[in-house]
């Protein structure tokens, strides 16, 4: 049986730990201001969590939860040809909630330096393998590839503006980008 206090102390301190990090990086945060923040001792600190690095990275996890179950709710149904006009409506607004929701600790989170097990490393996982599905043959990766980038792009956006853009807006984006690859646009 889980033992409610020992979860809710979890809770406690990643919240401390993503407060502290709206207001220093993470490179000077130290267990010492962490425990007194969240009023605990360094054991107990300890008792849930190895190093700072296991609580960045358990941390990122947790913040990361809320996509994973979007995408496995919205990307369920597989189908070889998918355009962004069928994807993006799916899950885009219940992700423009979360993040506005929680803007100021999604921005902290993505802060945090963890390499390959970073926030926006690990969406892009998460974006790629729950997109792959949809796309069959080899050329079809670089569109999965090129997908996860809009979305991303898209998380950008919605964390700055504070709001879904329109699948209009995305599609006259591409476009633009296009004119400019084919070297009609500047």
């Amino acid at each position: 049986m889980t033992d409610h206090r020992f979860l809710r102390t979890d809770q406690d301190i990643e919240r401390n730990f993503v407060s502290l990090l709206r207001t220093m990086s993470f490179n000077d945060i130290t267990i010492a201001k962490l425990v007194d923040k969240t009023m605990i001792s360094r054991p107990t600190f300890y008792e849930h969590f190895d190093n700072l690095y296991d609580l960045a990275e358990r941390t990122v996890e947790e913040y990361l939860r809320p996509f994973e179950e979007i995408f496995a709710e919205s990307l369920d149904r597989k189908s070889k040809h998918v355009g962004i006009q069928e994807i993006y409506p799916q899950f885009a607004n219940k992700i423009a909630d979360t993040l506005i929701g929680y803007r100021k600790e999604y921005l902290a989170v993505r802060k945090i330096p963890l390499g390959t097990n970073s926030f926006d490393q690990r969406l892009k996982e998460i974006l790629l393998t729950n997109l792959a599905p949809y796309f069959s043959d080899s050329q079809n990766k670089l569109n999965v590839i090129y997908l996860t980038g809009i979305l991303l792009g898209n998380l950008d956006f919605v964390l700055e503006e504070q709001r879904v853009p329109k699948v209009s807006e995305v599609l006259a984006g591409m476009d633009s980008v296009m004119e400019i690859i084919s070297g009609k646009g500047v």
